[in-house]
C-alpha cells in the first residue's frame, strides 16, 4: 500500500531537542537505517529513497519518492511503499549477497548498493490535542544532529507552528524541510560545508 505523507521537519539544537524530552511525555527506541543507490547515486538525483529499517529485531524494506515541498514552510510531501522483510532477507540484501526485486522504474538506474547507515535514537513525543510528534538524534558518518518530524495535515499546519513557537521554536529562523537522507548524502559526498 502506498501511503502519502504530509510531513513538518525542523532542525533542532541539543537544548531544544532535551527541553522537548524533559517537558513531554515519550517514549524513545533504536533503529537503522540501511540506505541504498547505484554508484552513481542516481535514485537520490531522481528524487527515490530505497533503505531497510530495522527496529526491534524486525526489518522493513522501504521506497520513497519526493514529492515537491508544499508552499508551506518546512513542509515535505512523499509517498512510501513499506513491506516488512525477514531478517535473512535484510541481512542478505544489505550485505549484497542478494538482488533488490523492486519496480523496473527504480531498477532501471541499475544495481543497488548499500551505501552507508543511519543510526537513530527516536522518541515519540505526546502533546495533548496533537499528533505525536518525533524527536530524532540521528548519528552518522562521524555527525550527530537533530530534529524534529511531524506528521500532520494541512489543517492542522497553523496550529502546529503556533505551537512549535510557543515553545520557543520558530521554524521561519532555521533550517526546516531537510530530509535525513539528503544530510546523509551530503556528508557521504563531502557537501557538508
Amino acid at each position: 500500500m502506498v501511503i502519502n505523507e504530509y510531513e513538518l521537519k525542523v532542525m533542532l539544537n541539543s537544548d531544544e531537542y532535551l527541553m522537548i524530552l524533559k517537558d513531554y511525555k515519550s517514549e524513545s527506541f533504536f533503529q537503522k537505517n540501511y540506505y541504498f543507490d547505484t554508484v552513481n547515486f542516481d535514485l537520490v538525483k531522481n528524487r527515490i529513497v530505497v533503505r531497510i529499517r530495522e527496529k526491534n529485531g524486525f526489518y522493513e524494506l522501504t521506497v520513497k519518492t519526493q514529492g515537491s515541498e508544499f508552499e508551506k514552510v518546512g513542509v515535505i510531501s512523499s509517498k512510501e511503499k513499506t513491506v516488512n522483510i525477514e531478517r535473512k532477507i535484510a541481512i542478505d540484501l544489505i550485505s549484497g549477497k542478494l538482488e533488490f526485486d523492486l519496480p523496473s522504474e527504480i531498477l532501471k538506474y541499475g544495481k543497488l548498493e548499500n551505501i552507508g547507515i543511519l543510526e537513530t535514537l527516536r522518541s515519540k513525543v505526546f502533546i495533548e490535542g496533537f499528533p505525536a510528534l518525533e524527536l530524532d538524534k540521528n548519528m552518522y558518518l562521524g555527525n550527530i544532529d537533530f530534529e524534529l518530524e511531524w506528521e500532520i495535515n494541512e489543517n492542522l499546519y497553523e496550529i502546529a507552528i503556533n505551537k512549535l513557537f510557543n515553545m520557543g521554536i520558530n521554524i521561519r529562523e532555521r533550517v526546516v524541510g531537510s530530509s535525513k537522507y539528503l544530510r546523509f548524502i551530503k556528508y557521504l559526498k563531502g557537501e557538508n560545508e
